[in-house]
């Protein structure tokens, strides 16, 4: 993806590489893991090649470290391989 194609709308780029990267991940985690832990996840923004999701709670954010390596791999097919990754946490109106 051309950095002038993120330019262009960087929020719905960043939704749909999540919504995506969802996709692949329900396949490869339980339903109850999925569902409680990784579903929850809030894509908040990409900033300066920075990918920011939202977690739920401090223990979201520590629990799902586990699946760092799926999430960044589903994300690399629509960002550059150089991004990092950061958990906030948001509260449930945030979502």
């Amino acid at each position: 993806m051309s950095n002038e194609q993120l330019e262009l709308g960087d929020d719905v780029v960043l939704r749909r590489a999540w919504n995506d990267t969802l996709r692949k991940l329900s396949s490869q985690v339980s339903v109850v893991t999925f569902e409680s832990y990784i579903k929850t996840i809030r894509p908040i923004s990409f900033t300066d090649g920075v990918i920011t999701l939202g977690v739920g709670s401090a223990f979201a954010r520590e629990w799902i470290q586990k699946y760092q390596e799926s999430i960044r791999k589903g994300l690399e097919e629509h960002f550059q391989p150089d991004f990092e990754i950061r958990y906030v946490i948001v509260s449930p109106d945030e979502k």
